[in-house]
């Protein structure tokens, strides 16, 4: 189950933290039995086994809702979250109790359709609050001292109104992207746009639109650390960059090959700015050809 989840979420484009499942323990089961006084234990406890699902933004909750319901046959869904209201202790998550559905039909599963599962989704901050609370050993109200009552119930607040925020940054990220995608039409607005990863992003494919972007996850992340941003603030620094450098660039790259647009701003930046030189990890023959010539690697501003 943990894996057809994985790849559902992956397949809808859902961004999550973490997928995790669990067989109870035997004492954790012996406990349980004991303290619910159950006739038939295997047939009434439902949370045998588990599946945890951590997702990033609480929106997508709903998505997450639909997908359980078409992948599998739900038999029951608790939301502690709304059925606490406002008059709540802690922050709880949702949880699914479900058998395997009828995509999984045959021969393979005839053994498997009658074992039930339990799905618990959580926000990675409803996670975060679980393991901790969990350590604090308190799983009821009534089990916590008075004084530490409305601690615990403004920590849980705190992390809902966290949730929240998370939520407005994503939306916030999302309408920036959309708005940079379409100043990047205008040459003369998207050259005023600051240097950070969405925008050089949509700059280097804009520019390179046929090289791949990055050759390693984070190549971006690292161009960003080492530039001066006194020197080089806008897209239209950048711009300048690839301008003065193209000719160095297709003599640097007729000895070294790079495949990626993120590698050609690299190189284009090392060899206009000395100080962006120095914070990379040149080899001694790069470094020898960036030397080689000032004058054909870097056309100079013929102002200075």
């Amino acid at each position: 189950m943990a894996f057809a989840l994985e790849c559902t979420l992956d397949k809808n484009g859902i961004e999550y933290s973490a997928v995790t499942y669990r067989v109870k323990t035997l004492d954790s089961l012996l406990e349980k039995i004991d303290r619910k006084d159950y006739a038939d234990p295997f047939s009434e406890i439902m949370d045998l086994s588990g599946v945890r699902i951590v997702h990033l933004y609480a929106s997508d909750f709903d998505r997450i809702h639909e997908m359980i319901e078409y992948e599998f046959q739900v038999i029951e869904h608790i939301d502690n979250l709304a059925e606490q209201g406002t008059e709540r202790f802690g922050y709880s998550a949702r949880h699914f109790t479900v058998q395997l559905g009828d995509a999984y039909a045959g021969a393979r599963y005839d053994d498997l359709t009658s074992l039930v599962c339990e799905i618990q989704v959580r926000t990675a901050l409803q996670d975060a609050w679980s393991i901790i609370s969990h350590h604090l050993i308190y799983k009821r109200e009534s089990d916590v001292p008075s004084a530490m009552k409305r601690r615990i119930n403004s920590l849980a607040g705190l992390l809902e109104t966290a949730d929240d925020q998370f939520e407005h940054l994503c939306d916030e990220r999302a309408a920036y992207l959309q708005r940079i995608q379409e100043s990047s039409t205008d040459r003369s607005v998207f050259r005023e746009e600051e240097i950070n990863a969405d925008s050089i992003r949509i700059f280097l494919q804009q520019l390179f639109p046929s090289m791949k972007l990055e050759g390693y996850s984070g190549s971006i992340d690292v161009i960003l650390s080492r530039l001066n941003r006194k020197k080089t603030a806008t897209i239209g620094d950048l711009s300048e960059v690839i301008e003065k450098t193209e000719k160095a660039c297709e003599l640097f790259y007729s000895v070294h090959k790079s495949r990626t647009s993120a590698g050609r701003l690299n190189v284009a930046l090392a060899l206009i700015d000395e100080d962006y030189r120095a914070k990379g990890n040149w080899n001694s023959e790069q470094l020898k050809l960036f030397r080689k010539d000032e004058d054909t690697l870097a056309q100079k501003d013929p102002n200075k």
